[in-house]
């Protein structure tokens, strides 16, 4: 519970007004009667204080308090202090592209981040094969078959703006791709267990009418802590790994085996938002306007 202060201003006699509290005292101030204010000469105006009890409870005992139409304080700390009202247009933005923007990929982690910052997109997944060349290196690779895959889409859709991506996780110098079976699954998880890994996630945004094009490389190192053999059981028994390079996902319950990344999140997830961003940018492909 907390006390609210409110300071009013009264036109009233030099006598002690009925309706005036000690600040001392924290019970609720008596209201003042309306007879006890009419036909009577009004002089000095005196400022009095109310205190009265204000206070809001939600479910996990917080105390909160709406103040000025804009502001709310919650709990002890008082976090989520501002909340703006985003209703207001002229408080609002959004994201506009210059052409129409094709993910030319399949995984739901990519378009879950492509709509986490607000843009629009469509949807073709590219087929590509993506073996591996002779002596091609991680980086190599994962620029080539994004390139590939942008390329195949654009073709088809020469006006649009096309992402490619492709996401590798490496360990020991050797590519670890999706799990195939529960075998496999526990195979990665042990390799990976207590030790250092790289994702690298290759992009190229390319539009075939304007020739633009833009590519690159993001890595991340990430490191997992010792993960038991009844971990290992029960990931590899769930649904999680079997979609995802090197047989895990940072966004979900694989999370609770990583100690720590070195580099972008988003790229270990599947797309490094950051550079996918700039990337768009430095196309003037992306704008921020205020809705019509």
């Amino acid at each position: 519970m907390f006390w609210r202060i409110a300071p009013i201003l009264l036109s009233a006699p030099h006598e002690k007004h009925p309706g005036t509290v000690n600040c001392t005292n924290l019970s609720a101030a008596p209201a003042v009667p309306a007879d006890r204010t009419q036909n009577k000469k009004m002089t000095t105006p005196r400022l009095i204080f109310l205190i009265t009890p204000s206070i809001v409870h939600d479910s996990l005992n917080h105390v909160s308090e709406k103040r000025n139409g804009n502001f709310e304080l919650t709990g002890p700390d008082y976090s989520g202090i501002k909340k703006p009202d985003f209703k207001k247009k002229d408080m609002m933005m959004v994201l506009s592209l210059s052409s129409p923007l094709i993910l030319a990929s399949a995984s739901p982690r990519r378009k879950e981040l492509l709509r986490s910052v607000g843009l629009t997109f469509k949807v073709r997944p590219a087929d590509v094969d993506e073996t591996g060349l002779p002596d091609e290196s991680p980086r190599s690779h994962v620029r080539r078959l994004s390139a590939e895959k942008a390329s195949v889409i654009t073709r088809r859709h020469p006006n649009a703006l096309v992402l490619g991506a492709d996401t590798i996780v490496v360990i020991d110098g050797r590519i670890l791709g999706k799990p195939r079976d529960p075998k496999q699954a526990r195979a990665m998880m042990r390799q990976l267990s207590n030790r250092r890994h790289t994702v690298f996630t290759g992009f190229t945004i390319a539009c075939s009418r304007t020739g633009a094009v833009r590519t690159g490389v993001v890595q991340s190192a990430v490191y997992f802590r010792q993960i038991s053999l009844e971990e290992i059981d029960w990931y590899a028994k769930s649904r999680e790994p079997y979609d995802k390079a090197g047989g895990y996902a940072a966004q979900g319950m694989g999370a609770s085996f990583i100690r720590s990344i070195r580099g972008s999140y988003t790229n270990v997830i599947g797309l490094p938002l950051c550079e996918v961003m700039e990337a768009l940018k430095s196309l003037d492909a992306l704008h921020f306007r205020q809705p019509v």
